[in-house]
């Protein structure tokens, strides 16, 4: 979080630490531009320490999309995957 963009109060992020606390994997699921890859990078910076990757990287998509099974593999500790830039790729991909 920077100081331009503050934290507000999220209603999930209690359920999300509780179900980070006795589940391997959890999925953020949600409408579009409604908090999640916010409340994710501030959980994974604070209260439950992961390394965040976004797919906006594209030198991170390429390497998921060439060799996935080597791409999780390389990958230590707790976790965040954003999607939210491959969306963004495919689009940009289709409309040309």
């Amino acid at each position: 979080m920077d100081d331009n963009h503050p934290l507000h109060g999220r209603f999930l992020k209690k359920a999300l630490l509780a179900a980070l606390g006795d589940t391997p994997v959890v999925l953020l699921h949600g409408a579009r531009q409604c908090g999640k890859s916010t409340l994710a990078r501030h959980v994974a910076a604070t209260d439950h320490p992961a390394q965040y990757i976004t797919l906006d990287d594209a030198a991170v998509l390429s390497a998921i999309k060439t060799d996935p099974a080597g791409f999780l593999a390389g990958l230590d500790g707790p976790v965040v995957l954003d999607p939210a830039g491959a969306g963004a790729v495919r689009r940009d991909q289709s409309d040309g």
